[in-house]
């Protein structure tokens, strides 16, 4: 969805992202700010779902129990979680191929709280 379909004077503007929006009243250092704060809050997002799933897909899988294991066995879930699943989803160019991983994410998401 493009910024201008949310004000028409924006499309005479040439608006076309939030970068360039924060472009018009602030210069490149507004377009430069939101592009620091859109990465922060990605790698945010991803951090904490690194750390979600080292604690929980050893217990899943029964490797160790809750709030005990070793520390080897948690990063090395993590870091081949990482490579075999997070990797590619990351590079993909077309985000509307995550459809499937988003809804495959909700149900687990479900199983584990429900």
């Amino acid at each position: 969805v493009e910024l201008s379909l949310f004000h028409p004077k924006l499309k005479n503007l040439g608006v076309r992202t939030y970068e360039d929006l924060a472009r018009i009243p602030f210069g490149r250092f507004g377009g430069l700010f939101v592009m620091s704060g859109m990465l922060v809050l990605a790698y945010g997002a991803m951090v904490s779902y690194l750390l979600i799933i080292k604690d929980t897909v050893p217990v899943i899988f029964g490797v160790a129990k809750a709030n005990e294991g070793d520390f080897w066995e948690r990063e090395f879930i993590m870091i081949v979680t990482s490579l075999i699943i997070v990797l590619p989803l990351s590079c993909m160019r077309d985000l509307a191929n995550l459809v499937y991983t988003s809804f495959f994410s909700v149900l687990a998401d479900i199983f584990l709280v429900g």
